[in-house]
Order: structure tokens, then C-alpha cells, then sequence
């Protein structure tokens, strides 16, 4: 048997529904990316303290345990994960600054382990017998949220570097959930280091065997896998089948605990790939009262009028439940329906309605019209349709209401 990615098998075959699962299952495709499964975490029969301990205050604590082993002189397993993370990270520094010297880098030694210092996750701080100057090394530790501030790891060093000028920084982010291509190549461009979700399962599979009676660095990797690992590669690995609907992709996404933006971004690749060109595209995520609505919005520059008043888009969007399409419109500067003044609302209204009446007039357009504030038609039943027939639904209605919305911007 093959099995990629790699899991710990007793525990997910023990979910049972396999069959629900729509992934990738070209067999030259994971041969080309089998992996050894002889290193797998292996669970225990009792309670795992870190499916409770999800918190990224946890994740800081076990960080900490694990490098405080590096001030032990032993060559347990503890050890030996803390100094291939470690070396891990040195090597990414090194080849993300090539022309800096770094011969004597790995001459220093670990000395001290803080918590929350200038707002800083975890901060350890080496010395070297060699080298008169410090190296500090910021670990700033996410589990799936990104940073809280811009340049949050750059702010950090430029503070530690105030107190010491002549230090070395390492800056480091840690992230055991999902990132985006396009994060890791923020972090790259700005020489971060990223430890994310391959670099950790590489680091710590390769101790699989030797950790299984360490319950601590067992647990801890167990629950990495089942909460992180294992659904990004079975997101990765999801295919969109065109006969099925949304409300099943939505359903496979909860049961499978698919990283949500993963499976939004092939559904949205699917649907609106042979449109995409001449509008203006967004993807973006809203935090909603117990979930995140993930939104993907097609507007065109000319949709936005200050004269008008107005600023028109339309938005693809799922609650993690259902999915809606709808054309949206909001003041050209947003302001609650109560504090605009009687022209702004005037100007916004007339150029709303107007809209509204010239898409009522094609009697192929079947949308539901609608009288929110901030939402003018919603196309109905989508979540039932096959996705098939619905992308070529949203083809022909997005082409006639990108018409209809120029028209009306251009002429008004």
C-alpha cells in the first residue's frame, strides 16, 4: 500500500466516509510524491493535551520546552528535533543572505529562552566564545492567522537592534497552518525566514520512531498532523468535479476540515477563470459572528463613480456553509445608510435604482432583485446547480451585467 500524504492511519481510517472525498488519485502523480511512511507519529490511547491546547500561547510554550533542550548537554530526541529546527532555520538565513559571512554563525550557543519581551512571541538570545556581539533570533509564531501589525518580525528587530546595535537578528516566522504561495514569497523578498507546514513535518517525521515513548513531543506532532498537515495536502490534492454542486464541496470542506481558503481558491478558479480578464480581481477573507466569509469580487476601475455617488462589484461569496453571487453597490465613501446626508443619498439611490430597472427589463435575467441597502440582485439556487452548469451561468449573466453596469456609468 501506498500512502501520500503521510498520516497516521489507524486514527483516519478510524473517521470512516472515505468515499466522500473527491482528491487526486493519478497513480503517477503520487508515485512521483510518495513519501516513507516508517516515521509516522504514532497515537496514543489516552487524551491528547494539545487537541485542548490549540491557542498560539501553547504553541509558544511547547517552542520554548523544545529549545530549552538545546541548554541540556544530552542526545535525546527532544534534542535533536530542537537542533534540526534550529539548523533548519540557520540554513534558510544563510541562503536568503548569501552575501553576508557567516562562518562563525554556528559557533554560538543558546543561553536564555523569553516570552513576550517588546511584544515578541519567543526570543532567544546566543552567545559565542568567538564573537563579541549577539545573536538574537525572533520567532514570532502563528497558527493560522497572519501578522497582527505590517511588517510585524522587522518591527521587533528594529527594536532589539535600539538596544543593541551591534547584534545580529534572525527573524523568524513560525506558522503550523495554511500559507499562501504569495506569502512565502513576501517573507523570502523580506528575508524572513518562513518555518511553515513542509518545513515542520520534515523536521519532526524524521524523529517518527525514536519519539514515540516522548508523550509531550508525540502529542504535540500528532495533533500537527490531524489539524494541519494532513487537511492542506487533502486540500491540495482536491479536484473539482464539474458534476458535482457547491453545497457538496461544502460539506466535504467541514467533514475533511479542508483549510477553507484552499478550497475557495479552486472553486473560484473554476467558476471564473475564462472571465477573469478585463475586471479587476480580489480575494479576501471577513471575520463574520463564529466563522470567516471568504469573498471573491469582480469590479472594473470605471464602477466607481464619486459624481455618482456610487461603487458597484460583484461578489462570489461563502460563509463556510452556503454560497451566494450577488451584485453589491455602496456609497462611492462608505457611510451607514443614516449618516449620509439627503444629495449623497439622493445621487446613490437614483444611480442604484437605475441599474436595477435596466437589469428587470431582460427577461432572460433571473436574478432576485433586492432592496438592501448595500445589495442590488442575488443569483438564486446556486447551491444546488452543478458546477458545470453554473459556470457557464455565471459566464453569460456576469457578461450581461458588466454590459448593462458600463452602460449605465457611461451614460448617466
Amino acid at each position: 500500500m501506498i500512502i501520500w500524504p503521510p498520516m497516521y492511519v489507524e486514527s483516519l481510517l478510524g473517521r470512516g466516509e472515505w468515499e466522500d472525498y473527491a482528491g487526486n488519485h493519478d497513480v503517477r502523480y503520487i508515485l512521483n510524491h510518495v513519501h516513507d511512511t516508517r516515521n509516522a507519529f504514532r497515537k496514543s490511547n489516552g487524551p491528547n493535551l494539545f487537541s485542548f491546547a490549540t491557542s498560539e500561547l501553547s504553541q509558544d510554550a511547547f517552542l520554548c520546552w523544545l529549545f530549552e533542550h538545546l541548554k541540556k548537554d544530552n542526545h535525546g530526541v527532544t534534542n535533536k528535533v530542537a537542533k534540526h529546527l534550529l539548523d533548519t532555520i540557520v540554513d534558510k538565513y544563510t541562503q536568503l543572505n548569501p552575501n553576508q559571512n557567516h562562518t562563525n554563525l554556528r559557533s554560538y550557543t543558546l543561553k536564555s529562552i523569553k516570552q513576550q519581551v517588546y511584544n515578541i512571541d519567543i526570543l532567544l538570545t546566543f552567545e559565542s566564545d568567538i564573537q563579541s556581539e549577539k545573536l538574537y533570533m525572533i520567532i514570532e509564531d502563528k497558527v493560522s492567522s497572519g501578522e497582527s501589525r505590517e511588517n510585524q518580525p522587522e518591527y521587533y528587530a528594529d527594536k532589539l537592534k535600539i538596544k543593541d546595535s551591534n547584534a545580529q537578528v534572525i527573524s523568524v516566522l513560525f506558522k503550523t497552518g495554511y500559507a499562501s504561495q504569495k506569502e512565502r514569497k513576501d517573507f523570502e523578498r523580506r528575508k524572513i525566514v518562513f518555518i511553515g507546514n513542509e518545513e515542520i513535518y520534515d523536521v519532526f517525521s524524521s524523529y517518527g520512531l525514536e519519539m514515540k515513548d516522548n508523550v509531550i513531543l508525540n502529542s504535540w506532532c500528532v495533533q500537527f498532523c490531524e489539524r494541519n498537515y494532513i487537511p492542506i495536502h487533502r486540500a491540495n490534492l482536491l479536484q473539482i468535479n464539474p458534476t458535482t454542486t457547491l453545497k457538496s464541496y461544502s460539506i466535504i470542506s467541514r467533514k475533511f476540515k479542508l483549510p477553507e481558503s484552499i478550497v475557495f481558491n479552486k472553486l473560484t478558479d473554476f467558476l471564473f477563470s475564462t472571465i477573469s480578464s478585463g475586471f479587476q480581481i480580489k480575494r479576501f477573507s471577513f471575520q463574520g459572528k463564529g466563522h470567516v466569509d471568504w469573498h471573491f469580487e469582480l469590479t472594473k476601475e470605471n464602477w466607481s463613480s464619486k459624481e455618482k455617488n456610487i461603487s458597484i462589484s460583484i461578489y462570489f461569496i461563502w460563509d463556510t456553509f452556503d454560497f451566494s453571487l450577488v451584485i453589491k453597490s455602496s456609497p462611492f465613501t462608505y457611510k451607514p445608510l443614516k449618516k449620509l446626508t439627503d444629495s449623497e443619498k439622493k445621487e446613490y439611490m437614483a444611480t442604484r435604482d437605475t441599474l436595477k430597472l435596466e437589469l428587470k427589463k431582460n427577461s432572460s435575467f433571473n436574478w432576485k432583485l433586492t432592496n438592501y441597502y448595500l445589495q442590488i440582485a442575488q443569483m438564486e439556487n446556486i447551491q444546488k446547480i452543478t458546477l458545470d452548469s453554473l459556470k457557464d451561468k455565471i459566464i453569460e449573466d456576469v457578461s450581461f451585467i458588466s454590459s448593462e453596469i458600463d452602460h449605465l456609468m457611461m451614460n448617466m
